[in-house]
């Protein structure tokens, strides 16, 4: 379990730092309908990138806590409580703000999809 928590923290942290210096936009499929997803344009990059960022933090003030074998103060559980929220809002207005798209082909914006059909 000590491994899987140290990959997430550290997947988390270098994700959210590269999306937050690189800022691509990307394609999201939707999982039942590979035709169709959301376009996360930089901005949308750049909120996921911080919202991971948020969430890495988050993970390793709980390994912090955890180490020092004491349970933390009621201000430190409202602050982590903030944390993990503000990350979860990020992540909500970033799938919020995003269009649902067909595929792009060929690398340019793509069309409007509803319930899986194209529109022009």
């Amino acid at each position: 379990m000590r491994a899987f928590l140290a990959f997430a923290i550290v997947f988390c942290a270098l994700t959210g730092l590269w999306l937050l210096w690189a800022a691509p936009a990307f394609y999201l499929p939707e999982q039942s309908d590979s035709g169709c997803g959301w376009w996360i344009d930089a901005t949308g990059a750049r909120l996921i990138g911080l919202a991971l960022a948020a969430i890495a933090v988050a993970g390793w003030r709980l390994v912090r806590a955890a180490a020092r074998r004491i349970l933390p103060d009621a201000r430190w559980q409202r602050r982590h409580a903030l944390l993990t929220l503000g990350a979860l809002a990020l992540l909500v207005w970033a799938s919020a703000r995003a269009p649902y798209v067909a595929e792009p082909a060929g690398g340019g914006l793509p069309l409007t999809c509803l319930s899986g059909t194209r529109q022009p």
